[in-house]
């Protein structure tokens, strides 16, 4: 991605001119070149001060208060405090959430590394269930957890829910805690009376991860509750997450597809393992795949089915494994059924050869 930066000069003001504002893009552009403030793609440049412009009017009014654009903090801070994050550190974040969404606990070590990144951020994922939260958390960074189930009880303190809001939102959106309520009505509530003010955190920001009906799944990145230290991490830390939340959904979906079709071969395997005749499932070419016990067995003594040095079935005689590679590389392309008669001491042997191929459209589809 192509690194730029906000640096330097004073936010504009409503009597601010056309050609001061011109002077600052100017200082601005010639001040952030080799910058590693920000890490932005060039894409998201015009989307960054203000709505996602990938988002159509339907998506934005079913988000209510929630924001997917640029932070609504000043945009000009000082570089000595602020956060750096390297291409580098972006690029190994990145891989890190797909190998932390195969974790258990699941994204364990992707929220304890942003909580080294970022010092003084928390991180927590977790689970809603209508305005309930799930009482089963990942944690990350220093803070407390209730020893009783939180609620989202803002309808109760005269708003409407943000839980119901956020499960309208699409995966991946990132949300931010002052868009949700009025400051007065945040404090109030039990998620910042019981969960951030007792460990020391005003505001955070969430990532959706999925929802289905009305539960949803997201991890929340807690603010330290001091101005100078949030303001070193705020705009950073929210650009990185807009990064890496399309690589979260796709990694939870491509988890839970192999997850599925780990379960599927499990079963699969057990339904074969009672079959008494031997079954071997092998590629176009004969490598072997798969067998069940029986077929294992016959393998392992080798004799008359065996495989050779590149792992294909073979047969004593070398003209027998030639015809019985032939024939399933024909059954492969004609998918149709055959067979193979080998002569074998004491009697000869009838190999049944059959098409199969595994489907994973179910678990692609999630």
């Amino acid at each position: 991605p192509s690194i730029w930066a906000l640096t330097g000069g004073a936010p504009a003001t409503a009597t601010t001119t056309a050609r001061d504002r011109k002077t600052e893009r100017r200082k601005f552009e010639r001040t952030v070149i080799g910058s590693n403030l920000l890490v932005v793609p060039p894409d998201t440049r015009a989307s960054s001060l203000g709505d996602d412009i990938s988002l159509t009017d339907a998506e934005r009014s079913r988000m209510g208060t929630f924001t997917h654009g640029m932070s609504p903090r000043s945009a000009y801070v000082d570089p000595m405090t602020h956060i750096t994050i390297t291409p580098e550190e972006l690029s190994d974040l990145i891989g890190l959430v797909y190998d932390s969404a195969f974790e258990d606990p699941q994204w364990k070590s992707l929220i304890e590394r942003i909580a080294v990144l970022f010092p003084g951020t928390a991180s927590i994922v977790y689970g809603v269930d209508g305005d309930s939260f799930v009482s089963k958390y990942v944690t990350a960074g220093h803070f407390l957890l209730p020893s009783d189930p939180m609620e989202m009880d803002f309808e109760a303190l005269g708003h409407g829910s943000p839980g119901k809001a956020f499960i309208s939102a699409p995966n991946g959106f990132v949300g931010q805690s002052r868009k949700y309520v009025s400051e007065d009505i945040w404090l109030q509530s039990d998620i910042y009376r019981t969960l951030l003010a007792p460990s020391g955190y005003r505001h955070a920001f969430h990532i959706k991860l999925d929802s289905q009906a009305q539960r949803s799944a997201a991890i929340s990145f807690l603010l330290p509750d001091d101005a100078e230290a949030e303001a070193r991490v705020h705009d950073p830390l929210f650009e990185v997450l807009r990064l890496l939340a399309p690589h979260a959904v796709r990694a939870l979906q491509v988890a839970r597809a192999l997850t599925l079709a780990k379960r599927t071969s499990d079963v699969f395997s057990g339904f074969l393992d009672g079959i008494i005749l031997p079954m071997v499932v092998t590629n176009a070419r004969g490598k072997y795949m798969f067998a069940n016990a029986a077929g294992r067995r016959v393998l392992d003594r080798g004799t008359p089915l065996g495989t050779d040095s590149d792992g294909r079935l073979s047969l004593r005689d070398k003209e027998d494994s030639r015809a019985l590679h032939a024939k399933i590389a024909a059954v492969d392309r004609d998918a149709a059924p055959g067979g193979v008669r080998i002569l074998a001491d004491p009697t000869p042997i009838l190999l049944s050869i059959t098409p199969f191929r595994a489907s994973m459209r179910e678990a692609s589809a999630i």
